[in-house]
């Protein structure tokens, strides 16, 4: 008798164990399938949020409007010759369409659109600038606070007077686009320096004189 009550004893130990072991295996089950539930989760932000997701979508959004500043700065310099336009769609060889981010200026004097390449040199320092300035412009419309001052520190390379006072345009269109107080420009370019409406002159022994 005694023995038949150990073995019970032992098989319904037995049995608990198992129970348990059972209830740990379901608790780890679970887990699983949270954990697997949570890496898909994550597999789709990382999608979302990577070159494929939210910023070829950021892309696509901001090209247009880039553009549309670049074009407003061009045409303090040109009027309606130049302008330019982002694209983020060509033809592949294969055919269908793939993913790009290239830029076309299109000429109204000299026929087809053109890579930046295919301009002058002058006109190339302008367009590049009005694109330059266009981006710090967009980006002031997405700051959480105003901003008050555009900064261009040597953003420009030689220009001839002509060109020196479309730059000088471009800026004073910039200003009034951003809602911006003054802008600020270093140069060492004389005919730049000319052009502008007040000058700082730092000199060699670090002082600061105003000039007109």
């Amino acid at each position: 008798f005694n023995d038949c009550v150990r073995l019970q004893a032992e098989i319904a130990s037995r049995i608990e164990r198992n129970i348990e072991k059972l209830e740990e295996w379901r608790r780890k089950e679970d887990e699983s399938r949270e954990r697997i539930k949570e890496a898909k989760a994550l597999r789709t932000l990382a999608g979302a949020l990577g070159p494929n997701g939210i910023q070829a979508f950021e892309i696509d959004a901001a090209g247009p409007r880039v553009s549309e500043l670049a074009n407003e700065l061009l045409r303090s310099c040109y009027g309606e010759r130049f302008s330019v336009e982002f694209r983020t769609l060509k033809a592949k060889k294969t055919g269908g369409m793939k993913e790009d981010f290239s830029l076309r200026v299109i000429d109204s004097e000299r026929g087809p659109d053109r890579d930046v390449s295919g301009l002058s040199g002058g006109e190339q320092v302008i367009v590049d600038e009005a694109l330059r300035t266009a981006l710090s412009l967009f980006a002031a419309e997405k700051a959480a606070l105003p901003i008050e001052t555009l900064w261009r520190d040597e953003t420009v390379g030689a220009l001839d007077g002509e060109n020196a006072a479309r730059y000088v345009r471009m800026l004073h269109r910039a200003r009034t686009l951003g809602g911006f107080h003054r802008i600020v420009y270093v140069t060492h370019d004389e005919k730049a320096i000319e052009a502008a409406d007040v000058v700082l002159d730092i000199g060699a022994d670090g002082v600061v004189r105003v000039e007109r």
